[in-house]
């Protein structure tokens, strides 16, 4: 795929050649799938003019340590809370995962910070979950923290993300949702680590223990890539107080069985949803027009595209009909 402007941009920011690669594929197949941008290079080129490169901040290796600082603190917290529960998740794993939440309001902070001179505060102390889903946002207002007016989520994911997902009880808690994909590869956090020198001391250990000698430390070395920047994309927000719920829009393909049926056509397999805003279930969808009329029967299994599952009544929110030019953030921005 032939994109100029959008590798041109993200070959200043990173330097490995594994780790551009990687991130300008993950990007330019995210925005494809999610209806952001049709696929040719005209209209790839038109996206990153109008919304990628306007919407869009670089992460720096001082946001990346305040991002994993932060989530340390944090993490054990939600570990608690995760076995108290009945759940037991692997410690590292939460912590990087709520490193990447922390990512994303990083981003955010700074893109209204840059693009609209609004300074937004991220919340970094303990407490519980319920405490927090309402709003991720608090406000510096003539130097004095304040709520906001409004309460706004923000939801990260990878560059390749196509959907906004929100549990449908989270749904009622917040007005805003807004979605920030992080080009972050497979390696960043390995690549921090290196930065850290924390991989030598593994190599060392490792020599020590006669488990790698030189030339496989070398090897490794060359294997795991610097780190580099991170460019951080703000996708868009909706505001669930203009839908009309539980299917605001929606679209859908209808891949058809192999073999014909009795009547010689070749009968639905499912319904895949492609785009579109909506509390998807099997009930808010069979109501549409457009499904009632392919008169496919009630079996026929309803998934959403991209993520591997069926419709579940969750909020689903596709990246390509959110919320992104200026005049609209800048609306949202004063309503805060």
């Amino acid at each position: 795929m032939k994109d100029d402007s959008t590798l041109i941009f993200l070959e200043k920011i990173i330097e490995d050649k594994r780790v551009l690669k990687e991130v300008h594929q993950t990007l330019l197949r995210g925005a494809v799938n999610s209806g952001e941008t049709e696929n040719s290079p005209e209209d790839i080129n038109k996206w990153f003019k109008d919304r990628f490169k306007p919407n869009s901040v670089i992460l720096d290796k001082d946001d990346y340590s305040r991002a994993l600082i932060r989530s340390l603190w944090i993490a054990p917290n939600l570990a608690a809370l995760d076995f108290s529960g009945g759940r037991l998740r692997d410690f590292a794993q939460l912590w990087t995962d709520t490193a990447r939440g922390f990512l994303g309001e990083i981003a955010v902070q700074k893109f209204l910070k840059d693009s609209f001179d609004f300074n937004m505060k991220i919340e970094t102390r303990r407490g519980k979950v319920e405490e927090f889903m309402p709003s991720d946002i608090s406000v510096i207002d003539k130097g004095k923290s304040r709520k906001s007016k409004i309460d706004v989520s923000i939801k990260t994911t990878k560059l390749n993300g196509r959907w906004l997902e929100i549990p449908e009880s989270q749904l009622k808690q917040s007005d805003v949702f807004v979605f920030v994909k992080l080009g972050i590869s497979r390696y960043h956090f390995s690549s921090y680590l290196k930065t850290l020198k924390a991989i030598e001391q593994i190599f060392s250990r490792g020599a020590e223990l006669k488990e790698l000698d030189d030339k496989q430390i070398k090897l490794l070395s060359t294997e795991i890539p610097d780190w580099n920047p991170i460019p951080a994309y703000i996708s868009g927000f909706v505001d669930k107080r203009g839908l009309k719920l539980p299917v605001h829009s929606m679209n859908f393909k209808t891949p058809r069985k192999r073999q014909k049926g009795q009547d010689g056509q070749r009968p639905i397999s499912r319904i895949v949803i492609e785009g579109g805003i909506g509390l998807f279930s099997y009930e808010s969808v069979e109501k549409q027009k457009d499904v009632k009329a392919l008169d496919a029967g009630k079996d026929i299994p309803i998934e959403i595209a991209g993520i591997g599952k069926e419709v579940d009544g969750n909020f689903y929110a596709s990246s390509g009909e959110l919320t992104f030019r200026k005049d609209a953030w800048q609306k949202l921005v004063d309503s805060l």
